[in-house]
Parts: structure tokens; C-alpha cells; sequence
């Protein structure tokens, strides 16, 4: 305790050479500390966007996936504009079911069914696209003209049908559809891709 007074009562102070030492110090000490924390608040910023980016992607997909099972569609077609191959996807339902029934004998009871697929008249057809939107300077994925919400640009982004079967039309009725997310945003220095490949 005595030894504690003793200090506070010192009154020599300190001497010039031991203040520019402790300035020096803690300068150093405190450029460190702000460069390691401005540091972390960018890269916690950058880890944030590509998660943003994630989820919007995965979000765009999930709204693929859902257009392409809630309706039923037969054909697959590209409705890109010359020039810009890989920006539209045409989904259309042409075929019905069409049931023919019979009977084994005129007094049999047993009746039998004969599924065929028939095309449906062009009035009762449904048709949806998935297609890339400019909106300003940007590319923004659209389902039936509507464009998805998000805060990244998709303008490099590509849909490509590799068809298997056509129809006697010429139309693609089974095949596989690739999908190339090309993501960028304006806070991110690199370009994010992200694939998914549908079978139908």
C-alpha cells in the first residue's frame, strides 16, 4: 500500500523520450487494431453478397423447378430473339390424355381403357416461357414477362436444351434443360456461376 502511495505522490512526471516511446506504441498498436477491423467489416460485407447471391440464384431456381412441375408440359422449345441464343425457354402443354374404352365381348362386363396422347387445340394449349429480361442495364430471369426479384444482374446467364425426342412436329418432348446462372452484383469484384441441369 505504501508502495502505492509512494507512486501517486511521485510528481517527476515523465520525461519527453518515454511520451514520443508510448505515442509511438500505441499508434502502432491502433493502426493494427483498425486495419484488422475495417478488414473483417469487408470481408464480413463481401461473405454477405455472395450469400445474397446464393439465395437468389437458389430462389430463381426453386421458381424454375415449380413452373416446370405444377404445370404439365410436353414441349420444350427455345424462343430466344436471333442474336441472343439461350435467353428464353418456351414450356408448352400440347397433349392430352385421350381414353378410347372397350370390351373384351359384347356381354362381358370388363371394360378396358386405351390411353393415347392427343394434341389438344391450339386454344386449350397452355404456354409459359422462362426467359432473360433486360431491365435497364441489367438482366433479370422472368417467368411469363414477370421478373424475379433480385439485386443481381444475370445478363451473362444461359438456358440450353439438349433435346433426346422430338415429336412429329419437330418440337422437343424429352431431353435436358441446362441452366447457367452467371451472377453479378455491383458491391462484388467476381462473377458468380452456378449450374443446374433439369431432365424432362
Amino acid at each position: 500500500m505504501k508502495i502505492f502511495a509512494k507512486l501517486i505522490n511521485n510528481e517527476q512526471g515523465l520525461t519527453l523520450t518515454e511520451l514520443l516511446a508510448t505515442m509511438v506504441v500505441l499508434t502502432i498498436v491502433m493502426g493494427i487494431t483498425y486495419s484488422v477491423f475495417v478488414n473483417g467489416i469487408t470481408v464480413s460485407k463481401k461473405i454477405g453478397i455472395e450469400e445474397q447471391i446464393r439465395d437468389d440464384a437458389d430462389y430463381i431456381i426453386t421458381m424454375m423447378m415449380n413452373e416446370l412441375t405444377e404445370k404439365g408440359f410436353d414441349t420444350f422449345e427455345d424462343c430466344s430473339p436471333r442474336g441472343e441464343k439461350g435467353t428464353c425457354i418456351s414450356l408448352t402443354d400440347r397433349y392430352a390424355p385421350q381414353y378410347d374404352e372397350y370390351r373384351d365381348s359384347e356381354n362381358s362386363s370388363d371394360v378396358f381403357y386405351d390411353v393415347e396422347s392427343k394434341e389438344r387445340p391450339a386454344a386449350e394449349q397452355t404456354t409459359s416461357e422462362i426467359e432473360l429480361i433486360a431491365t435497364g442495364s441489367e438482366k433479370k430471369v422472368a417467368v411469363n414477362s414477370l421478373p424475379l426479384e433480385s439485386e443481381a444482374d444475370f445478363s451473362d446467364s444461359k438456358f440450353t436444351i439438349s433435346c433426346a425426342e422430338e415429336d412429329s412436329s419437330n418440337r422437343c418432348i424429352r431431353g435436358l434443360l441446362d441452366v447457367v446462372l452467371i451472377v453479378k452484383h455491383p458491391d462484388l469484384d467476381k462473377k458468380l456461376t452456378l449450374s443446374s441441369k433439369f431432365g424432362f
